[in-house]
């Protein structure tokens, strides 16, 4: 810590402050639909219908959050996953047999070490 400068102290501030600024708004956005639904709602059925309504809007909230998730892990963003059918063919094709279960047996082996 002796080595941290006063500029460093002030950009790492800065990009906290930010992340709060961002972590604020996201639960400002929960509490207003919280309260939306409290006002609004008389039944299920409002309710159900209320999310169906806003569909696109929670897409795109999911749909962000999952870009966020994946940038953090390296993902590349024009990356798209295969299906369960697709990867077991893939991994038919490559060698592997469902039957050994070296991959569970990989798994296995790891925990006991």
């Amino acid at each position: 810590m002796q080595n941290t400068t006063y500029e460093t102290i002030v950009k790492r501030l800065d990009q906290l402050e930010k992340g709060l600024l961002d972590i604020r708004q996201q639960v400002d956005i929960l509490l207003n639909a919280q309260n939306e639904s409290k006002k609004r709602f008389k039944s299920g059925e409002e309710v159900m219908a209320f999310y169906a309504s806003n569909k696109q809007e929670n897409a795109k909230v999911i749909e962000s959050v999952f870009a966020d998730i994946y940038e953090q892990m390296g993902v590349p963003h024009d990356f798209k996953p295969m299906s369960v059918t697709e990867v077991r063919e893939s991994m038919r094709q490559n060698g592997i047999r469902p039957e050994d279960n070296e991959f569970s047996r990989a798994i296995i082996a790891e925990r006991e070490k």
